[in-house]
């Protein structure tokens, strides 16, 4: 048996350096980013470039124009955000002993290159952030184990293999 988590994508959760929520979940239906995303797509070079690299269009659902409003004109909001990520990720992270995310999420992002799976630098430098301020993009089949507090804490087995998971729409699709 084995143990794995979903949510929906195009969740963002501001985090300080210990891992602890600084900032509500903004979820996909959040729309206060819509001036930035308007502001993108006016230079159609730049929104152009950013989609086919990424896979994603520039509109206020990615994760890229959210951060985007949020290092910006929301950065109220994210005072004491040094690291970011999805719901489901900070979900994981309690229960695993890394920062990671999957590619079935990041490729919704606006952040992930289509082609490396990886960050895409000019798509965070828009959002106005690192790659060290996100977790590590890996399989949404890759297997970490179960910390052991949370074993004990819940009577599980110390080590269940828990999996990744994915995003609700790349699952829906399976």
């Amino acid at each position: 048996s084995s143990l794995s988590f979903s949510t929906a994508m195009h969740t963002l959760v501001g985090l300080d350096a210990a891992g602890s929520p600084v900032t509500p979940a903004f979820n996909w239906a959040d729309t206060r980013a819509t001036a930035v995303a308007e502001r993108l797509r006016a230079e159609p070079a730049l929104a152009s470039a950013l989609h086919r690299a990424t896979g994603t269009p520039v509109h206020t659902q990615s994760v890229m124009v959210k951060l985007a409003w949020l290092t910006g004109q929301g950065r109220a909001l994210a005072a004491g955000a040094s690291r970011w990520c999805a719901l489901k990720d900070f979900v994981l992270s309690a229960y695993v002993d890394e920062f990671v995310t999957d590619y079935s999420l990041t490729s919704g992002s606006g952040l992930q290159d289509m082609a490396s799976l990886r960050w895409h630098e000019p798509a965070l430098r828009v959002a106005g952030v690192r790659a060290d301020q996100l977790p590590e993009i890996k399989s949404p089949t890759d297997v970490l184990p179960l910390r052991e507090r949370v074993a004990e804490a819940t009577g599980l087995p110390v080590g269940l293999p828990v999996v990744l998971g994915g995003g609700d729409g790349p699952l829906a699709n399976l």
